[in-house]
């Protein structure tokens, strides 16, 4: 029998993990947010939609939907929408658990840099995915506090998109 390598595996479970966060992916106006139920509950940051009492939000399928602010808070820098109309359950990421983090451990940047994501023919929009490994814990910039670094490439847009690890959780 033919084993993987190491880097075939990981390549494997990049792929796998960046599937299962497109289908969850969503794309707000000047950033990126995600699923975080099956019912339509989305986070992105404050700082992207979070003074907006309402904006249209654009699913991975390519259906434009109508997302609903619920609360928002400036300090620590996350809005939560309620994406209206869908028609039945959306593919969601789970919360992981960001002091079990370790530096060195791999995790995937997701989002929609420089708002460069385009439909498909198919209608199909694909957030952009980057790899890199957690390159500290406990930083603090400015305003955010405790944040985790990363290597994985991060740009304007990125911004409320999710860093998963490979386990594909946030």
């Amino acid at each position: 029998a033919w084993a993987q390598s190491p880097a075939e595996r990981l390549e494997q479970k990049v792929t796998e993990v960046s599937d299962k966060v497109t289908q969850a992916f969503v794309f707000f106006p000047g950033g990126s947010g995600m699923f975080i139920s099956k019912d339509g509950y989305a986070l992105t940051n404050h700082h992207v939609a979070g003074a907006q009492k309402t904006c249209r939000v654009t699913l991975h399928d390519g259906r434009n939907k109508k997302a609903t602010n619920l609360c928002t808070d400036a300090v620590g820098d996350v809005a939560l929408f309620k994406v209206e109309d869908l028609e039945g359950e959306v593919a969601f990421l789970e919360f992981g658990d960001s002091d079990a983090l370790e530096v060195g451990q791999y995790v995937l940047a997701v989002g929609n840099p420089f708002g460069l994501a385009a439909p498909t023919p198919e209608k199909k929009m694909f957030p952009s995915i980057s790899l890199g490994i957690v390159s500290a814990l406990h930083r603090y910039q400015q305003q955010y506090s405790d944040c985790i670094q990363t290597d994985a490439a991060v740009n304007p847009g990125n911004s409320g998109g999710p860093l998963v690890t490979l386990d594909g959780r946030m």
